[in-house]
């Protein structure tokens, strides 16, 4: 029942939301062109990430598995 009502879904998506980029005869020059608009971090967006990721673990409760021992 399940596969049979998901297996549409990706024809549907098509349909709702085509392709932007339908070939790619030169997708290296491509990517090096959409690479190049790319800037690097500024440290805002670098504090940002961190806290982000700190609090990712923070809620999982990872670092409890590394640093305290429950055993």
């Amino acid at each position: 029942m399940f596969i049979t009502a998901t297996a549409p879904n990706p024809l549907v998506l098509y349909f709702l939301s085509p392709l932007e980029i339908k070939s790619t005869p030169n997708a290296s020059t491509f990517t090096k062109d959409k690479l190049k608009e790319l800037v690097k971090m500024k440290n805002s967006e670098k504090i940002m990430l961190s806290v982000f990721v700190s609090l990712l673990l923070l809620w999982a409760g990872a670092l409890g598995l590394f640093f305290w021992n429950f055993s």
